[in-house]
């Protein structure tokens, strides 16, 4: 047998036993994660979507946390955009995040991010429309959610996505909505400020 093949099935296997620890503390190894994320992209795509899917159940353990976490740590799968069932992959994301009622709706945001936001030309044109669509400006507020994370431009670098939140929040309930869908959105860019 092929010792790379050898290699990936035992990263596999370790990776399977990941999936039931508590929390993945990757302080101190994100490099080797990171490397794992260009490598193996489906791998460490299906145990993080297996860990949420875990964590939203009765069996999860206690004090569990699904998604890794670390300090200067950017979950990211860039590779996984060459797979097959990438599309289907990003569909079933895309039903998750804008389910607001969707159990662990934030870790679900935080792949759908590390997922979806790779391939501007595929989730650009599909949050357009959403914005321009929404029945709501609870809607619209949920999709602002879509956009924040530690050092987000999306606002700043598609003025036309800007635009478009700002006409629907008009149409839905005015100058006042529009000015706070504005805030929003200028709050989900840049930095994340810490206490």
């Amino acid at each position: 047998m092929n010792t790379r093949v050898m290699f990936r099935e035992d990263i596999e296997a370790i990776l399977e036993q990941l999936v039931a620890v508590p929390k993945l503390v990757l302080h101190e190894h994100w490099e080797q994660f990171h490397e794992l994320t260009q490598t193996m992209p489906r791998a460490i795509y299906r145990l993080l979507r297996r860990r949420v899917l875990l964590a939203a159940t009765p069996q999860a353990p206690k004090h569990y946390q699904p998604l890794p976490e670390g300090y200067d740590f950017a979950l990211r799968l860039p590779g996984l955009g060459t797979e097959s069932d990438y599309v289907a992959i990003c569909e079933e994301l895309w039903q998750r995040v804008l389910n607001r009622q969707e159990p662990l709706r934030h870790d679900w945001l935080r792949l759908w991010q590390a997922v979806v936001l790779e391939d501007t030309k595929a989730w650009l044109p599909r949050l357009l429309d959403e914005v321009r669509t929404a029945l709501s400006v609870d809607d619209l507020q949920a999709l602002t959610q879509l956009l924040q994370w530690d050092g987000s431009l999306v606002v700043l670098r598609f003025p036309d996505l800007a635009r478009a939140f700002l006409t629907r929040a008009s149409a839905l309930g005015g100058e006042q909505t529009s000015r706070r869908i504005g805030a929003m959105l200028y709050a989900v860019t840049g930095p994340v400020v810490r206490q």
